[in-house]
């Protein structure tokens, strides 16, 4: 969220970035016109890419608004009076889900200028962990802590899933999990005694060994487990690199070509059951997409 001024930096009108702290804006240089203009540019902060069609309100000497258009997401309130104007977004309903609200901000423009101020909207990102054992079944009752780059808490439900909104530029999060205890073992059919038709005898006699608890796997005798996870935020983007990435994100290494075939035959084996997969990346890549994004 910055602001540039007058017409020849138009093409950059992205570059520049609001300051952290809610300081004003300062001003641009004069205008040729001879007027006070007033102008903001929309974009997203991550991409600076443009984003086109949202309301964009001022507020200060008059109240006015605006929509974003073109390539610069260009709003134009036209000529207006020196003074303090505060910006505010108003997010489409469709924006909503994919945009964290816009802090408002302050601008003073002095008399005389051609004020271009850019907005810049920060993503909203989410951070999915779906927690598997070792025979790809979902595991529900682990309890979980999240303690960066957001704290949050929480037990995993018959999904396995981990989900929470994180900034979108995070590079890295420490998990805590603590796994829930296998269940105890059911007795055998060839274990239950047969009925005693008659009374049974008091006290009752408890033959520990039915409930005894299953012995934990040797391999993983620690229920307890701290994840350092390192993240990056993945673009939607619809070419090789961008199934390859969502194929490793659930679980199917995707680095070199061999491997991504061999990835992909098993992923049309076990999502799609077909047992006589293609093993070519595109053909793979609506139904990945949709189970990637959607989880």
């Amino acid at each position: 969220m910055g602001l540039m001024g007058g017409a020849n930096n138009l093409a950059n009108a992205g570059a520049e970035t609001f300051e952290t702290d809610p300081k004003p804006l300062p001003p641009t240089q004069a205008c040729a016109k001879g007027k006070t203009l007033l102008k903001a540019h929309l974009f997203r902060r991550d991409t600076n890419k443009a984003i086109e069609g949202e309301e964009i309100d001022t507020s200060g000497k008059a109240k006015l608004n605006a929509n974003s258009a073109g390539a610069t997401g260009l709003a134009d309130f036209g000529t207006v009076d020196p003074g303090t104007y505060t910006f505010s977004v108003k997010l489409s309903q469709g924006l909503k889900p994919k945009y964290l609200d816009f802090k408002p901000r302050d601008a003073a423009v002095p008399e005389l200028v051609d004020f271009h101020a850019t907005l810049k909207l920060d993503p909203r990102a989410r951070l999915k962990i779906v927690l598997l054992d070792s025979k790809g079944k979902e595991i529900s009752g682990a309890k979980w802590a999240l303690t960066s780059p957001v704290k949050a808490k929480g037990t995993t439900p018959a999904s396995g899933l981990i989900d929470v909104e994180v900034p979108w530029d995070s590079d890295s999060a420490e998990l805590d999990v603590d796994l829930p205890e296998p269940s105890e073992r059911a007795p055998k059919a060839k274990d239950a005694k047969k009925p005693n038709k008659k009374d049974p005898e008091y006290p009752i006699i408890v033959d520990p060994a039915r409930y005894k608890k299953p012995e934990i796997d040797s391999q993983h005798p620690d229920l307890k487990i701290k994840w350092t996870l390192g993240l990056a935020f993945l673009k939607d983007t619809d070419n090789a690199d961008g199934w390859k990435k969502r194929l490793h994100n659930i679980g199917f290494p995707a680095d070199t070509d061999p491997v991504t075939q061999r990835s992909v035959k098993a992923y049309q084996r076990i999502k799609d059951k077909n047992y006589a997969g293609s093993g070519v990346l595109a053909d793979i890549s609506g139904s990945l997409k949709t189970l990637h994004d959607t989880v």
